[in-house]
């Protein structure tokens, strides 16, 4: 039988090839492989990417070290992040019991309450308006 099921010869020389050149400029799918993402999730977090070089309008490519010194910089997992300053500043208001605009407009069950005008109530046939009269 088959001793080497692994991968077949010419994947094998591709992969080879692939661990023998290393280029330092990566285009956008070589840079999506070597950050785990997909093309379209690069070009979705390219402003929070280390800037392309690009070569002309059609040629753009990420410097390797440049990437790798990004997720190197990335927070583990396990680290806490701060929050934002403005969500602590709300959870403190709402714990001390401030004031927010809505306060008292929303009580109970909010999906009973009728609206004010008679529009959306009963039967769609109810609500329409008298037609105009005509000249």
């Amino acid at each position: 039988m088959h001793e080497n099921l692994s991968f077949p010869p010419a994947a094998r020389r591709t992969q080879r090839r692939e661990a023998e050149v290393q280029p330092e400029l990566l285009t956008a799918r070589q840079a999506a492989r070597l950050l785990g993402l997909s093309i379209r999730a690069l070009h979705y977090k390219r402003d929070a990417l280390p800037s392309p070089i690009v070569l002309s309008h059609k040629c753009v490519r990420w410097r390797r070290a440049d990437l790798l010194k990004f997720v190197a910089g990335l927070p583990a997992g396990n680290e806490q992040r701060r929050e934002p300053a403005q969500l602590v500043a709300a959870r403190q208001k709402r714990r001390a019991g401030g004031d927010f605009p809505c306060d008292g407009a929303v009580t109970g069950d909010h999906r009973a309450q009728k609206p004010a005008s008679g529009v959306g109530v009963g039967r769609p046939e109810q609500n329409r308006q008298a037609p105009l009269p005509q000249k």
